[in-house]
């Protein structure tokens, strides 16, 4: 009975060192544990925490600027090895996500479709040591948006999917946000796709299955990836509340 009670609450503190929660489908992301990323490491004890909010910006389905006419229906990115870096935390298990995926979308046209989901994915580090948190740092491993653009008055789906062999590494300055002990701090980090979608010539992006598709492979890749990697920004931190989360 007393090697029981130990394994239930081994169990308990491993769940509990690093959580996510996330406006996501239940099913997203490689191996997504309950919600939106990777399951989470066995932290040491610690008296911080630090929240990352990724907001999708903007609210999906949206109408963009351009010429074009271009609508943006869906956005999913794929990340790995997230990480929030400081004077006491140099990005190790106690402030790090393995994987984490970042999924958005427009309510569907059809009757008794799916509603928007906007709410922004949530990675909480409980562990996170108190101190000067100046980045956060991830990798973009594949990523995918979709929605429809008028070429020559024609209303046209279009498809970005990109997967990568070389992962796009992406840093976000925070500006320095202090975590003190025994207190909470939510980070806002936007994730803003508009620009990717109204910066693409359209009317010079190929056809495969009746969709304007953009893919490795594509002559626009490259101007592509250039604008995701300039896609993540910092928002600004919340007040210290008490009690980590």
């Amino acid at each position: 009975m007393r090697s029981g009670w130990g394994a239930c609450i081994a169990l308990a503190l491993l769940v509990a060192a690093c959580s996510v929660s996330s406006g996501s489908r239940a099913d997203s992301g490689p191996d997504p544990g309950e919600d939106g990323g990777g399951p989470g490491p066995d932290a040491a004890g610690g008296s911080a925490g630090l929240v990352l909010e990724f907001h999708g910006i903007p609210a999906l389905t949206a109408a963009l600027d351009g010429d074009f006419m271009a609508e943006l229906e869906e956005v999913r990115i794929d990340l790995e090895d997230v990480r929030a870096v400081g004077d006491a935390a140099p990005g190790d298990a106690r402030t790090t996500r393995d994987q984490l995926r970042l999924d958005w979308y427009g309510a569907s046209d059809d009757d008794g479709g799916e509603a928007a989901n906007n709410e922004p994915v949530l990675v909480t580090f409980n562990e996170a040591p108190p101190g000067l948190y100046s980045n956060v740092y991830a990798e973009v491993v594949d990523y995918r948006l979709q929605g429809h653009v008028e070429v020559e008055t024609n209303e046209r789906d279009f498809d970005i999917d990109d997967s990568l062999s070389s992962p796009l590494a992406i840093s976000i300055p925070l500006g320095g946000v202090v975590l003190e002990a025994g207190e909470t701090r939510h980070v806002s980090i936007d994730v803003s796709c508009g620009d990717v979608v109204v910066e693409t010539r359209w009317d010079e992006v190929g056809e495969e299955d009746g969709k304007l598709v953009i893919d490795s492979g594509s002559p626009q890749i490259a101007a592509v990836r250039e604008t995701m990697q300039a896609a993540f920004s910092f928002d600004g931190a919340d007040e210290v509340s008490s009690g980590a989360q």
